[in-house]
């Protein structure tokens, strides 16, 4: 929710907030409507569920485990259109019509995430900056695929363009999302491992 309320700032003319600001202004979005965001996400975070406890029972059942877990990334791509368009659509209370909804928007979707991926990945090849500057530069693609209908190069051109003379200001605020993003990982992650829960590690990586 933080990415979205970042784009939509982007979009308008008023001044960017804080990355503070933007955190509990999505937090309260979340709180308000956390019952439907769930909804949203609770079939992938199932099917990563049940992968995930037929790998940890062993190789016979690792096979089944990995089928799942490719459904469960389609599941994911599916699922993660559909956020979006609840996010922004603050009307939709219902998960069945934001999963409705994206069905015609995930082919652009993973499209545009297939090449930008690549973008930034050779970016990452020549140098590790690099590779940042270009994961910064073309954050904003998701939205402008599910929102502004744009596909693939012309995301990567509008995000681009969103960012453009504000790469700062867009990198310090994801880097502090991203910071309180590992510390409730690492919390998690860390009450996982003690009660040797383990397995529930990739389901934690979906829903974070």
């Amino acid at each position: 929710r933080f990415y979205i309320f970042s784009y939509r700032f982007f979009m308008s003319t008023t001044p960017l907030p804080s990355a503070m600001d933007l955190l509990k202004t999505a937090k309260a979005h979340v709180m308000k409507r956390g019952k439907f965001f769930m909804a949203i996400v609770a079939v992938p975070a199932a099917v990563y569920t049940v992968a995930s406890i037929l790998f940890a029972m062993g190789p016979v059942t690792s096979v089944a485990g990995g089928i799942l877990m490719i459904v469960g990334l389609v599941l994911y791509a599916y699922s993660s259109v559909a956020l979006v368009l609840g996010m922004e659509q603050e009307s939709m209370t219902d998960w069945r019509a934001a999963y409705s909804a994206a069905r015609g928007k995930i082919v652009p979707y993973i499209w545009s995430s297939i090449l930008v991926g690549i973008v930034a990945f050779i970016g990452t090849l020549l140098l590790i900056l690099p590779g940042i500057y270009l994961s910064i530069l073309l954050g904003f693609y998701t939205f402008a695929s599910i929102l502004e209908g744009k596909r693939g190069w012309d995301a990567a051109q509008r995000s681009k363009e969103l960012v453009k003379g504000r790469w700062w200001q867009v990198f310090g605020r994801w880097f502090v999302i991203g910071l309180v993003i590992m510390v409730v990982y690492a919390i998690i992650v860390g009450i996982a491992g003690a009660i040797d829960e383990t397995y529930l590690l990739p389901v934690v990586d979906f829903v974070i």
